[in-house]
């Protein structure tokens, strides 16, 4: 009875690695970023190849406490279509040494050229009772970076 125990243990240990490995082989092949650039208010021009799901990520170096209140815009490059964004319903992070990246939007997308703006969030700007609860100095912007990648898992 012990052997047949031992046997199926070492029988789900090793499919458990074997599961282990060939998901972070997946997520390192998709989570690749697509598009990077450095949170200025500004527009920057990207390239999408393949019809998708894409994920827009704020990234900040560690260190920093909050993300900044970002607003993103993407337009197509040739119509100026604007491509409707969505928020991401579940907070999706990832973290390495160097830096925290939280998923705040995600898009659907055809190839071709796209234009992404960034501009600061206004939402909660000028309500009175806020800014007298709450007086938050915005994040600075030079220590976050937007990249977009495809979505992984596009239920979430």
């Amino acid at each position: 009875m012990m052997k047949i125990l031992v046997i199926v243990m070492i029988v789900v240990g090793i499919l458990c690695l074997i599961g282990t490995i060939a998901f972070v082989i997946y997520f390192k092949r998709i989570g690749k970023s697509l598009f990077e650039m450095q949170a200025t208010l500004n527009c920057d021009e990207f390239t999408i190849t393949e019809k998708g799901s894409y994920a827009i990520w704020f990234r900040v170096s560690r260190g920093t406490f909050a993300y900044p209140r970002l607003n993103v815009v993407i337009n197509e490059a040739e119509t100026g279509r604007e491509i409707p964004l969505h928020r991401t319903t579940i907070k999706v992070e990832r973290s390495s040494f160097s830096y925290y990246a939280r998923q705040h939007f995600w898009f659907e997308a055809e190839p071709g050229n796209y234009l992404m703006t960034i501009q600061r969030d206004t939402n909660l700007e000028n309500v009175p009772l806020i800014d007298r609860l709450f007086k938050v100095d915005e994040p600075p912007l030079d220590r976050c970076s937007v990249f977009i990648a495809k979505r992984i898992n596009s239920r979430l």
